[in-house]
C-alpha cells in the first residue's frame, strides 16, 4: 500500500510523484490516439507533418491547463533516417 504522493520507485526523480506519472501516461495516450490514425500511411514528410499538426493542438491544450510547461514535437528527417524509412518505422521525439 502506498500512502501520500510518492510511487514505489527507488531512484529519486520527478517520476517518483504520482501526479507526474499520471501526466506522462495521459500524454502517451494522447500521442497514441493521434499516431494510430497514421499507422498505414506512407512514411514520407507529408505524413510526418500531418502527425505533428494533429498532435500539437492536443499537447497545447495540456500546456494551457498547466499540465506541462512546454513541449516540442520533432518528426522529420533528423530522427527518421533512411534505415527507419526502409523498415517503415516512424519515429517522433517529444
Amino acid at each position: 500500500v502506498v500512502f501520500g504522493q510518492k510511487t514505489l520507485q527507488q531512484k529519486d526523480s520527478a517520476l517518483t510523484r504520482i501526479n507526474v506519472m499520471r501526466m506522462i501516461l495521459r500524454l502517451r495516450k494522447i500521442i497514441a490516439r493521434e499516431a494510430v490514425k497514421l499507422v498505414f500511411d506512407p512514411n514520407v514528410a507529408a505524413t510526418w507533418e500531418r502527425f505533428v499538426n494533429s498532435a500539437t493542438p492536443q499537447l497545447e491544450r495540456v500546456r494551457q491547463n498547466f499540465g506541462i510547461d512546454s513541449f516540442k514535437l520533432v518528426m522529420d528527417e533528423t530522427n527518421n533516417t533512411s534505415d527507419l524509412i526502409e523498415r517503415n518505422e516512424k519515429k517522433c521525439l517529444l
